[in-house]
Order: structure tokens, then sequence, then C-alpha cells
């Protein structure tokens, strides 16, 4: 999953919990929160509520397409996991 568009964003990574945040904030306003387990894994997202148009993902032909509801579904929390 990638963000698209001009952004502005930040990268924070908290070593006792092994966990990386980036925060993603675009030029309407809408802002993307990315988390995930420094050492890999999923990455999982909250986002404010026109942010998702920005989310996109690789398809399995290998394009750059908006995200679909299934991908959303599996990866969007409403809460932090930490």
């Amino acid at each position: 999953m990638s963000p698209a568009g001009p952004s502005v964003g930040a990268l924070l990574m908290n070593l006792s919990t092994g966990i990386g945040v980036i925060f993603k904030q675009y030029e309407s306003g809408e802002a993307i929160l990315k988390e995930r387990l420094i050492s890999g894994g999923p990455e999982y997202f909250q986002l404010t509520p026109g942010a998702r148009k920005y989310l996109m993902m690789k398809n399995g032909a290998g394009k750059i397409v908006p995200i679909n509801d299934a991908t959303f579904a599996k990866y969007h929390r409403t809460k932090s996991s930490h």
C-alpha cells in the first residue's frame, strides 16, 4: 500500500515497542497514519474521512490502482494498537 499525491510526512520509531509509524498529511488537509512492526509484517492504517482516495495498492498484474474494499477492510484500524 502506498499513499498517492503530494504530502508532508513524518516517520517515528519506538524502539522499545518495535513499532514504526508514518504520518502523511495532504494539501487537502486529509491525513493517513500507517503503523507496522519495525522488523516487518503487515502495515495497518488509520485515516481521516476523505483520505481513502490517497491509498493505492499494487494489483496481481503489478499495476498501481486505488485500494479495493477487501484490502481496505483487512488493514484499516479504527484505533492504534499501542
